[in-house]
């Protein structure tokens, strides 16, 4: 029995690479990142909480690597572009089509599900997105 557990053990904990889980899902990472998110909390790199200025933004992701982001500053801006999985799938890399080029950011996945996708930008910004 104590084997069972140890081998159940060592499946699970390799089956999760990110830090805040889960530590095992049926849907593929593609399938979890496809949705509509909205930001429930957006901390910068000291730990503020600056969510309000998010407030108005919309990620959507479809499961082919189509990627669209939407806000409002002034007036309405919506950006399109690609997205990709990068280091098996730690990394999410989204590419945008902007005015003035394209952009290409990382960030390092800390959640996902199908409810849940938390990312922190190379500056350290934490991002936790949640399904609208």
């Amino acid at each position: 029995m104590a084997l069972l557990a140890s081998f159940l053990g060592l499946l699970f904990s390799s089956c999760t690479i990110y830090e805040d889980g889960p530590l095992f899902s049926l849907l593929s990472k593609k399938q979890r990142i496809a949705n509509v998110w909205v930001a429930e909390r957006v901390t910068d790199p000291n730990g503020n909480e600056i969510t309000d200025s998010y407030s108005s933004w919309t990620w959507t992701f479809t499961e082919d690597g189509e990627a669209t982001v939407s806000y409002k500053i002034v007036v309405d801006i919506v950006v399109h572009g690609t997205w990709n999985l990068l280091d098996n799938g730690a990394i999410f890399q989204l590419i945008s089509n902007e005015l003035l080029g394209q952009n290409i950011e990382e960030y390092d996945i800390l959640r996902l599900t199908d409810k849940e996708f938390w990312v922190r930008a190379a500056d350290g910004t934490v991002f936790r997105l949640k399904a609208k």
